[in-house]
């Protein structure tokens, strides 16, 4: 496994070693507060998740790493100010939750109001 490190607003990756300290990419320059990166280990390279699964799971990933899904993350981390709606943990490893599911609610999946910042722990719980 590679240790690497990610971006929490954009989900930029880098490898661990010399890494920068806040992201650098387009999407994340110019916001009022850098996000530090996140390390993990990665089990599979991008390139190897690319070929993995079904059209409809690889269809279902571009769709989650569409412009639309990002600005939408954003969004939703900058509303509740980077801060577990749940624990309120702030900081960390976040995810942007969808409260009425991505899956069964298409209308409702680039809605703001339809996402809340959840930790990994508050996450796992729900699902």
């Amino acid at each position: 496994m590679k240790k690497k490190v990610r971006c929490q607003r954009c989900r930029t990756m880098y490898p661990a070693k010399n890494a920068p300290s806040y992201c650098l990419s387009p999407l994340c320059e110019g916001q009022l507060e850098p996000i530090k990166l996140v390390s993990f280990y990665a089990k599979d390279t991008p390139k190897t998740k690319k070929l993995q699964g079904s059209w409809e799971e690889r269809a279902k990933r571009q769709k989650r790493n569409s412009q639309e899904y990002i600005d939408w993350r954003i969004a939703v981390f900058t509303r509740d100010e980077l801060t577990c709606q749940h624990c309120g943990q702030q900081g960390g490893e976040l995810s942007a939750h969808h409260i009425k599911p991505w899956a069964t609610h298409p209308a409702h999946r680039y809605e703001v109001s339809n996402g809340q910042t959840l930790c990994l722990v508050c996450h796992r719980k729900l699902h």
